[in-house]
């Protein structure tokens, strides 16, 4: 298991590290069009951006593969997030959660 909190190979509900974030409804692994995406050139944010909005899952947090530097076998929580499209998007309620507990780590 990687240490990083939003990348995991895992695709077990029952054990995915972000789970008490994901809704029972929420299929894992999360079914979105990757291979489109894959197929729209890294310029052309506009298009990366209207696909992954149209999705059934967009603003939902799941296990969506593509994750770590790999396009295959590493699932991440949310379709859209600033460490996904290093873009100025927010961060995804995992991430959001994850800065929280390192902020208090440090200051309480």
């Amino acid at each position: 298991e990687p240490w990083e909190p939003n990348i995991t190979p895992n695709t077990a509900k029952n054990t995915l590290k972000w789970k008490q974030f994901v809704d029972p409804e929420t299929p894992i692994p999360t079914p979105w069009e990757k291979e489109l995406f894959d197929k729209i050139p890294y310029k052309d944010n506009n298009a990366r951006k209207d696909l992954l909005q149209k999705q059934k899952y967009w603003e939902k947090v799941g296990a969506f593969e593509g994750s770590g530097y790999s396009s295959e076998g590493l699932y991440r929580p949310f379709l859209d997030c600033r460490m996904f499209s290093k873009s100025l998007v927010d961060f995804c309620p995992v991430c959001n959660d994850a800065i929280i507990r390192v902020i208090k780590f440090h200051t309480e």
